[in-house]
């Protein structure tokens, strides 16, 4: 008989740890001149190995694992997914067994997403980039189910209704501390969190997303049909394009520069709506998704995007395990 999930995954776990994430208050000069409160969403500090928005996107997956009886659950990523790394630590956690198929030639070194992941009882099946892209085939999941045997298969970075459902409680987490109108901003990769947060906000909020990909813009046809999977109302929301600094996984000296000095300005600025429950740390930004929203955010507030006086909260998507990736 299938464990009862709930005996893991109760659902008001996430609701309770969703209404306590505290949301920090930002100072920088723009947000000062243009009078507008901008704050951060503090999902970084979360659980230690799967913090951000990784803990929503995987928490009614594990519970549908778990339901289903299997005990290996596989999915997909880079050598520094923060989504492999979560679903290792998570997997440790409920006793499961843990496949990650990684894009890439095994290197002579592993990253240290991978040597966590690896430390955590993960299993690592490396793709060469060509194969990686045919990893959706029939044909590849017969040679994984000979090699592993039966398993449960999650998307790439959770990126499925389930995903989706769960990063709905960022948006009942937000509505907690903050009425009226204000603008939700998140940066973008699957889009999974941004639809999420839309298909759950209450009908005078606003979301803007920041796509962190270069190239043809898919997200928002993606996001638009998962919205419409989950049968959600008709919300305002928007998919900005301009401010992926050369796309996935790459960045500027520009964003460096700007990451570095927000940080410093906020380093010692604690003021938040909620600390009772969770310890506020200084506020740390990774290049790949939190940088590139903030950065986009100040673009906008110089150009006069929100009129004077809006609120702004910005959600940490986490991810700072993936900083290791660069020269910092």
């Amino acid at each position: 008989m299938p464990t009862d999930p709930s005996i893991f995954f109760p659902s008001e776990e996430l609701s309770r740890y969703a209404a306590d994430v505290p949301h920090q208050k930002l100072i920088w000069p723009t947000f000062s001149q243009k009078k507008l409160s901008v704050y951060l969403r503090r999902d970084d500090i979360a659980y230690e190995h799967y913090p951000g928005n990784k803990w929503y996107k995987l928490f009614y997956n594990l519970k549908a694992v778990i339901q289903s009886g299997q005990k290996t659950v596989l999915s997909f990523g880079g050598a520094y997914s923060n989504h492999i790394h979560a679903l290792a630590a998570m997997g440790k956690q409920y006793g499961l067994n843990t496949v990650g198929v990684i894009r890439g030639y095994p290197p002579r070194v592993l990253s240290p997403t991978l040597q966590d992941a690896r430390e955590w009882g993960m299993e690592l099946f490396f793709l060469g980039h060509d194969d990686y892209r045919k990893k959706n085939l029939s044909q590849f999941s017969e040679l994984l189910r000979k090699q592993y045997g039966d398993y449960y298969c999650l998307p790439e970075g959770g990126d499925n209704l389930l995903g989706t459902k769960g990063c709905q409680a960022i948006a009942h987490g937000i509505s907690e501390y903050f009425t009226g109108e204000y603008t939700i901003c998140c940066a973008l990769g699957t889009g999974t969190t941004f639809a999420g947060i839309v298909s759950a906000i209450p009908e005078q909020v606003k979301c803007l997303g920041f796509s962190v990909l270069k190239g043809e813009d898919t997200l928002t046809e993606q996001v638009s049909q998962r919205l419409q999977d989950m049968g959600s109302l008709s919300r305002e929301w928007h998919i900005n394009n301009d401010y992926h600094h050369g796309g996935y996984a790459k960045t500027t000296p520009e964003l460096l520069t700007f990451m570095q000095a927000i940080e410093e300005a906020n380093s010692l600025s604690l003021e938040s709506v909620k600390l009772e429950s969770m310890k506020l740390e200084p506020m740390k930004l990774e290049p790949v998704y939190s940088a590139k929203m903030l950065w986009g955010i100040d673009q906008l507030a110089q150009q006069n995007y929100w009129p004077e006086g809006s609120t702004i909260i910005a959600v940490h998507g986490g991810g700072l395990q993936g900083r290791r990736g660069f020269t910092l």
